[in-house]
């Protein structure tokens, strides 16, 4: 169930919706754009853009950037115009193209838009310079979806070919590419942007791995056309729609559908998010506003009592609580209830651990635990009954044979009764450590465990190498932590002891305060824990990893304080960590605030002062595919023949961009609109797109005659 707080009817189909600080705008498919009320939602004004024009109800030729600006297609669907909103409406900037228009999508920034043909060809669009900076390589078929992730950095490009293709918008070179077996109708990027998912004309979804370049999944939601997809801020969660009438909230993470609705309005082509409300455009020229927050309050109060039933009860009156995190508040309590469970299972109480589950079986970890549990009570069953009567053997081969079984409360006093029984023997001994009476004495107290196969070995070397646990003792109670572990790993019957599970657990306390000290940038605190920890042998190499952490952060430091921008990016370049740092943010800011002036340059062809802008980083590897583009740039701009008083030498002009960059479909582009497609045929030297890595930027690429 969701709950409507206001439903207007348009008459158009309604094709975009944008929530922004500004306003709320929307645009129908009869060129009209309809500013709401931010308080009310009601209509503010409506006005037309074009008389008398329209378009296919689900077409993808319009949009609304995140400030406001929006694109709209001419009648000629080779034109566009871009309008802006403030204190009214008003055209700021058009563009003409030579390819029908099939699809338009403002980057979240705003600063980019790409614009995607019905025949496949693809240009970046800048809306600062409001000019075009370069083509991208066309695709086989018209561009079906277009999406950026959140920080911009990567782009995904879908076609009617069934490819997508995911480009990095800082030197535009495809960083996954994948053909499906569907038409991808829209697309969504997780928070981090590794992952991508797509819903297609046929009813599937897929979930895609960017960074190993696999698909995770691929399923079918049933016989729908799917329209869009669209996450709240970060959650897992996120909303699709289809042609029809369904609403769907998934999983993304496993590609469940956690509930379906049937809505009145059909076609959803278009939704954003405020804070308290979900807005929703629709083809049958629906608008619907919904309540996100409903019931979340009344949830709270709820979990706060420890009252999960209704929790849950309320959540699902208004399924949009899935989307802002408020189920995750409700499942975090699954691992503290699913202790109770178990009780009741151990009890045979299966009803009732079946109704004080039923909250949380939405949580698909807490659901798979529990039916193993569940699956397994007749084993628990026969454990509990097996400690009971003492009979150690079978219990913990049931145990080893059924891995939830340690999880068990009774598992747990099972191992403290070994645990005090070992300690009492080994006492027993350490009063007359040559004393054969007492051995026997030390051996009765373990009585129970002597047939049980995991602490044989244990027992044994306790009661022919007494002298080893104590002298482990006396280690361990000296803090001579080193020799301890060397002791342990040569007798690793040491590691089934209590004192040596303490000290681990000291290890993982530590390990802990490195972390907590590291994020509070108390680095000589944090050096001086872990050189203490060294020397706990089992956590060494992760404490040396914390090591050169601690040190590559000190020198990142270091050298962005003295503007040391070449070692500072070098480290970074070593050290992915280091790029969640604010420094490192903060020098990169830098870097892109050059390189923004940098482009300004390149696009005009002005090569000079676009090295000349960024001099300073063009010797740094880490940024050298960024310099490259914006040189490139630069370089094909460069190549206008009415720059010049005399004629470019075309063949020499393109071997050295070519040995820079390779023969790629941009400088064909230049070969072809300049009548040099004959020379640019005869050079059979196809050179290397990363040429650049190994060759020195050139001052000029053009050679005249």
């Amino acid at each position: 169930m969701i709950h409507a707080k206001k439903l207007l009817n348009f008459n158009k189909s309604l094709l975009n919706i944008k929530y922004n600080s500004n306003q709320i705008a929307i645009i129908d498919n009869a060129y009209v754009y309809h500013q709401l009320d931010k308080k009310t939602f009601g209509k503010n004004r409506s006005t037309i853009i074009q008389k008398d024009a329209k378009v296919h109800e689900y077409s993808k030729k319009f949009d609304i950037s995140n400030n406001s600006l929006c694109v709209y297609p001419k009648r000629d669907s080779k034109s566009l115009i871009f309008i802006k909103d403030e204190n009214g409406l008003k055209v700021v900037s058009s563009l003409k193209l030579n390819e029908n228009i099939a699809i338009t999508k403002f980057s979240n920034s705003s600063k980019m838009l790409i614009i995607g043909s019905d025949t496949g060809f693809l240009w970046l669009y800048d809306v600062v310079l409001e000019k075009i900076i370069y083509v991208l390589a066309p695709r086989a078929d018209e561009i079906s979806s277009i999406i950026f992730s959140n920080d911009d950095k990567l782009v995904a490009i879908a076609s009617f070919d069934k490819k997508i293709e995911v480009y990095n918008t800082k030197n535009w070179e495809i960083v996954y590419e994948v053909e499906l077996d569907s038409v991808v109708e829209d697309m969504e990027f997780c928070e981090d942007s590794n992952y991508l998912y797509s819903v297609h004309r046929d009813g599937n979804i897929a979930s895609l791995d960017i960074e190993k370049r696999e698909i995770i999944y691929t399923k079918s939601l049933g016989q729908h056309w799917l329209r869009v997809i669209k996450r709240y801020k970060s959650n897992n969660y996120a909303i699709v729609g289809a042609r029809d009438n369904d609403f769907i909230i998934l999983d993304l993470k496993s590609g469940k559908i956690i509930k379906k609705l049937s809505l009145q309005s059909t076609g959803l082509n278009s939704l954003d998010f405020s804070i308290n409300e979900l807005f929703m455009a629709f083809a049958d020229g629906n608008m619907l506003v919904c309540d996100m927050k409903k019931n979340r309050n009344e949830v709270l109060v709820s979990l706060k009592i420890e009252d999960y039933t209704k929790a849950k009860e309320l959540i699902d009156a208004n399924i949009l609580l899935y989307l802002d995190g408020t189920i995750e508040k409700l499942y975090k309590n699954g691992k503290k209830v699913l202790k109770e469970i178990v009780k009741l299972i151990e009890l045979g109480r299966i009803e009732e651990a079946v109704k004080e589950a039923e909250p949380f079986l939405g949580d698909e970890k807490f659901s798979r635990e529990f039916e193993s549990y569940m699956s397994q009570k007749k084993e628990i069953a026969q454990f509990i009954a097996c400690v009971g009567a003492k009979d150690f053997q079978t219990a913990y081969r049931l145990s080893d044979e059924y891995s939830y079984i340690k999880e068990l409360k009774k598992y747990q006093e099972l191992e403290e009764f070994w645990h005090q029984s070992f300690t009492e023997a080994k006492n027993l001994i350490a009063k007359n450590p040559n004393d054969s009476a007492a051995k026997i004495r030390a051996k009765g107290k373990l009585q129970a465990f002597l047939n049980v196969s995991c602490k044989k070995d244990t027992i044994k070397n306790l009661l022919e190498n007494s002298i080893i646990f104590f002298k482990a003792d006396t280690l361990a109670k000296e803090k001579k932590f080193s020799e301890f572990f060397v002791l342990c790993q040569e007798y690793s019957f040491l590691e089934d002891t209590k004192i040596y599970n303490k000290i681990m657990l000291v290890a993982e306390l530590l390990l802990g305060n490195i972390s907590k000290a590291i994020v509070q940038k108390d680095y000589a605190n944090a050096s001086m824990t872990a050189k203490k920890l060294l020397s706990f042998t089992p956590v060494q190499d992760e404490v040396e990893r914390k090591i050169i952490e601690i040190n590559a952060i000190e020198s990142f430091n270091k050298a962005v304080k003295e503007k040391n921008y070449k070692t500072a990016f070098k480290l970074a370049q070593e050290h992915k960590f280091l790029e969640s740092l604010l420094e490192y943010n903060s020098i990169l800011k830098e870097f892109e605030q050059e390189d923004e002036s940098a482009v300004e340059y390149a696009v005009a062809g002005d090569v000079g002062q676009a090295i000349d802008t960024l001099y300073e980083y063009i010797s740094i590897d880490y940024l050298k595919d960024r310099v490259a583009f914006t040189l490139k740039l630069a370089y094909l701009n460069s190549m206008e023949p009415s720059k010049y008083k005399n004629s470019i030498e075309w063949k020499r002009t393109f071997a050295n961009y070519i040995e820079l960059y390779g023969k790629d479909h941009q400088l064909q582009n230049i070969a072809s609109k300049y009548s040099a497609m004959d020379i640019f045929d005869e050079i059979k030297d196809d050179g290397d797109s990363k040429g650049y890595k190994s060759k020195a930027f050139k001052k000029e690429v053009v050679v005249l005659e």
